[in-house]
């Protein structure tokens, strides 16, 4: 989430939550996932990760925010965090889909 500064096009001092549509996508081989293109040159690269190595990665901090709500979002679908081994389970669930009680502002660009 951020907060939207006044610029042409745009209503200032608004939250702007992000919004992030997950699929899951079955693939025959890790050849067939490598996307072609980075358009918008956000990506470092892609490839084959285990599960345990992302968490601890997050763990130590080492994702952007949205990128962690994508991994932590997959191991609760997937039953990789429970509600029998995570105390906070609860807790990250209702952060992760969240119904802001206020306007957001809208992106007109």
């Amino acid at each position: 989430m951020s907060i939207a500064e006044k610029k042409a096009g745009e209503v200032g001092g608004l939250v702007m939550p992000q919004m992030v549509h997950v699929y899951d996508m079955e693939v025959a081989s890790l050849e067939d996932a490598v996307p072609r293109r980075n358009l918008d040159k956000r990506a470092r690269g892609y490839g084959a990760a285990l599960t345990k190595h992302i968490k601890e990665g997050l763990l130590r901090g080492e994702y952007d925010r949205c990128s962690s709500a994508v991994f932590i979002n997959f191991f609760i679908r997937h039953g990789l965090i429970t509600v029998d081994d995570e105390p906070d389970y609860a807790k990250i669930e209702t952060r992760l889909h969240r119904r802001l009680p206020f306007p957001v502002a809208p992106r007109l660009v």
